[in-house]
């Protein structure tokens, strides 16, 4: 029990680190300030449900991403062919990229990019969700 203590301790002191970086980027650039008010609006269940698709269908990478930004990733979330995806604001993603450990670049952007990479499995299953999409 103590671990887990530790674990939820710990991801609030990132969760707050993460707030206070916000808070920088805000006055620096005037961006994001309703972003962790959104996140906040999804329920226990939708923000894990959320986390593992990233966690399922995205992998770290060394480079940013410039194909695909925030904007892409959250209209990939939705139309997921598993049909479990659901609206979520472009702040809904960039929180919850930044929990999931991922770094962002263009801050000073509507969209931001982040160090992605769509992930094997789930580029296999987004082909067959398109060929059974064509086949109907």
């Amino acid at each position: 029990m103590i671990g887990a203590e530790m674990s939820d301790k710990k991801r609030m002191m990132r969760i707050t680190k993460l707030h206070e970086l916000y808070k920088q980027n805000d006055i620096k650039y005037g961006r994001g300030k309703s972003d962790f008010i959104e996140y906040d609006w999804l329920n226990v269940n939708e923000k894990r449900h959320l986390n593992d698709w990233i966690n399922g269908c995205l992998m770290k990478s060394k480079q940013q991403n410039e194909a695909d930004s925030t904007e892409e990733l959250r209209e990939r979330f939705s139309g997921d062919p598993s049909g479990l995806g659901f609206y979520v604001t472009n702040g809904m993603m960039k929180v919850a990229m930044l929990n999931a450990g991922y770094s962002a670049s263009y801050k000073w952007q509507h969209n931001w990019h982040f160090n992605s990479a769509y992930s094997v499995d789930y580029l296999k299953r987004l082909k067959k969700g398109r060929l059974l999409n064509e086949d109907e």
